[in-house]
């Protein structure tokens, strides 16, 4: 059985902070219309067949997106 800590128990969700990754992908998940995004790049994208299935349209776009973000942001600490 796990320890319960102040965060956990009840009531005290809503005190709980947000991370930046939290904020980021909720950020996105508002600017970015998926749907629309996903089926303009689908028929395009490799579908199932002999071999290694591909990964999910929206999951690899996403970690796209992500990687550039987080690659631009490196860029200009520089």
């Amino acid at each position: 059985m796990k320890q319960m800590t102040l965060a956990s128990a009840k009531g005290f969700e809503v005190h709980g902070r947000a991370t930046r990754k939290a904020e980021f992908l909720a950020r996105m998940q508002t600017l970015v219309p998926w749907a629309q995004v996903c089926a303009l790049i689908e028929p395009h994208y490799p579908k199932a067949g002999n071999g290694r299935p591909p990964v999910g349209l929206e999951r690899m776009l996403r970690m796209y997106l992500i990687a550039n973000r987080l690659l631009k942001f490196g860029r200009t600490n520089l």
